[in-house]
């Protein structure tokens, strides 16, 4: 298979430490569990959450000689294109030694997506006082029934029952898709394109290489675990139909199989893991769920993608 995305040259543990470093990705593609991983192996770096505004950027860190671990989101600054380039390609008084895009199978993220969405709308709606418990309970009583019947329900019949519950209007669309991958494909020679899959496989070596740094991922993000549901790839395989195939095949198949996603292949499963869907919505929606619903709650807090 030929080169997926540009080449980027690398350097030994030794020749390297990274002072300031950018990750960037879409949405429900590791972008937490990834940033956190890279924070924790920077000595006494700060942390900065998905900035929207270049204000954390008019920081030159080189005047005190601090350290910074920023992660932000794609989707956050994709209507900014000029403010983006200009942290992108080092134009702000904050320069990034070093930075990582990531790349994700798009199933899984549209899975992970989906699965986060509750979370989200629950956020939005109790801070405007419109919050009605009753969606979510039904949300988590239908994502019970597709764990104990897959075979019963499509991805998109997931998708629908979602939009109808909560009033929403999420479809695929691979525009979005080909506007992030044509970004990667553009990135400065100081950046690494990362794919989700290889991370969560444990096959860190080229991005240790790439940032001179001993990564271990940390066993716990406190009150940000509710970001991690499965921790794994190829879920869509479970889930998806036919029907699935052909909208991805349609939206974004030439897209996906150009960038080393070529696998269609389906393994129905008799049952869904519990602790990836509906025990994962009752962690996260704990502070909002009746008491007899919730299991092993999460902290609320701002949302995280």
């Amino acid at each position: 298979m030929g080169k997926i995305f540009p080449s980027t040259s690398f350097s030994s543990l030794s020749q390297v430490f990274c002072l300031n470093i950018l990750v960037i990705g879409p949405a429900k593609t590791g972008t937490t569990i990834i940033s956190k991983t890279i924070h924790d192996a920077v000595p006494g770096a700060e942390f900065h959450m998905e900035p929207k505004g270049i204000d954390v950027f008019l920081k030159d860190s080189s005047e005190d000689g601090s350290r910074h671990v920023v992660k932000i989101i794609y989707e956050h600054w994709s209507k900014k294109p000029y403010s983006l380039k200009a942290v992108i390609h080092n134009e702000l008084p904050l320069v990034f030694e070093r930075l990582v895009a990531i790349v994700r199978d798009p199933r899984d993220e549209w899975i992970s997506r989906m699965m986060y969405f509750a979370y989200d709308w629950a956020i939005r709606m109790s801070r405007q006082e419109k919050l009605e418990v009753s969606k979510l309970e039904q949300w988590v009583r239908f994502i019970g029934e597709v764990e104990h019947n897959p075979q019963n329900h499509s991805f998109l019949s997931m998708l629908d029952t979602l939009n109808r519950i909560f009033g929403s209007k999420l479809q695929v669309r691979g525009r979005r898709i080909d506007s992030y991958w044509a970004f990667c494909h553009n990135l400065p020679t100081h950046a690494h394109v990362l794919r989700y899959e290889d991370f969560v496989s444990g096959r860190m070596e080229r991005l240790e290489q790439f940032l001179g740094l001993v990564l271990t991922v940390p066993a716990s993000l406190g009150n940000l675990d509710r970001t991690m549901r499965s921790a794994s790839f190829n879920n869509w395989k479970e889930i998806f139909k036919q029907e699935d195939i052909e909208l991805f095949r349609q939206q974004c198949g030439d897209l996906m199989e150009a960038r080393g996603y070529t696998d269609w292949e389906l393994a129905p499963a008799a049952r869904l893991d519990t602790t990836s869907y509906s025990g994962y919505l009752k962690r996260v929606l704990a502070a909002y769920l009746p008491a007899e619903n919730v299991e092993n709650p999460v902290p609320p807090a701002r949302s995280v993608e």
